[in-house]
């Protein structure tokens, strides 16, 4: 492993520790210190904080951790995202833009809510106007807000693959709106299936959070995206 990669999996050990104790305080310093030590882009931390979060999804599946500790250290990591956002990376600059709108959610019953946070706060920081669903969401209730308040764009999330057939019922539903939303999907399930095989052509599945710098920069024409 090389040196960047030792750097990184000690900031790993360093934040999993703090998550799963639930301090809050800690975790909070060791971002201001992980900032001061290194030139980081909001991308960086996205990035770290997922490594986090996976490794410690992967201790939960080994049986290492409780599901109790697991929901505390989400917890912490939820909070440590919103203070980033809120006192680091965003202050000063928190106007939305009145022409680029994003909605971003989880299906029903998807619980893990972190990744779309982090996706609806990467358009915030590039000016769009988000509403972040969050957990569990409808497709009725989403279905609603998108025709009331006509996003252009709208993130889902899905982590478990026996929901599969929801996020299809989703994405059908959605691109059945009128003023034709861009829909994209991201989460776990990008990684273990092929989810084009599901999705309309339309459909952007995303797998890697720095592919969205294209996005937060598309312009609108109408229901045009270029």
């Amino acid at each position: 492993m090389n040196n960047k990669g030792d750097i990184l999996k000690s900031w790993v050990e360093q934040f999993t520790e703090a998550f799963l104790e639930g301090n809050i305080l800690n975790a909070k310093e060791l971002l201001d210190v992980y900032l001061n030590d290194n030139e980081t882009t909001t991308m960086d931390v996205h990035q770290l904080l997922t490594a986090v979060m996976t490794y410690i999804g992967d201790l939960w599946e080994q049986n290492i951790i409780t599901v109790a500790q697991e929901h505390i250290a989400t917890n912490v990591c939820k909070y440590v995202l919103h203070y980033y956002h809120l006192e680091v990376s965003m202050p000063g600059s928190l106007i939305d833009s009145p022409n680029k709108k994003g909605m971003f959610y989880c299906i029903e019953d998807e619980q893990h809510d972190i990744g779309i946070d982090m996706i609806s706060n990467i358009f915030k920081e590039a000016g769009w106007t988000t509403k972040l669903l969050g957990a569990n969401m409808p497709i009725d209730a989403a279905c609603q807000l998108a025709l009331d308040w006509k996003p252009d764009i709208i993130g889902i999330s899905i982590s478990i693959p026996y929901h599969l057939p929801k996020l299809i019922k989703h994405i059908q539903v959605l691109n059945e709106l009128p003023h034709q939303p861009l829909v994209i999907v991201g989460g776990r399930l990008v990684y273990i299936y092929d989810l084009s095989l599901y999705c309309p052509a339309s459909t952007i599945i995303v797998k890697d959070l720095s592919e969205l710098d294209k996005l937060t920069g598309i312009e609108f024409i109408g229901e045009v995206h270029i």
